[in-house]
């Protein structure tokens, strides 16, 4: 009984040993994996927010995108040698 008490003890020591650095990195890739997408929705959030106060930029016009999420780009662009903040969708 001694016996079969320390190897099982051994055993979970060895096991938790050896599972450790697997969950050392599971866990960094959970939080790399979380920040990006709250910093995606995030970026959603603006352009959400900003889509009523900007107004959609011509098809034409050449554009530098400040940032996007699936099909809508917050753009700079320039319009009468002023630039302008616009959304394309």
């Amino acid at each position: 009984m001694k016996n079969l008490a320390i190897g099982m003890i051994i055993g979970v020591l060895l096991s938790a040993a050896m599972f450790y650095p697997l969950l050392k990195f599971e866990q960094k890739n959970k939080f790399d994996f979380g920040q990006y997408h709250g910093f995606l929705d995030g970026q959603w959030s603006a352009i959400e927010s900003l889509e009523p106060f900007l107004g959609q930029v011509p098809p034409e016009t050449k554009v530098e995108v400040l940032f996007s999420v699936k099909t809508s780009d917050i753009v700079v662009y320039e319009e009468n040698g002023v630039k302008v903040i616009g959304l394309r969708k």
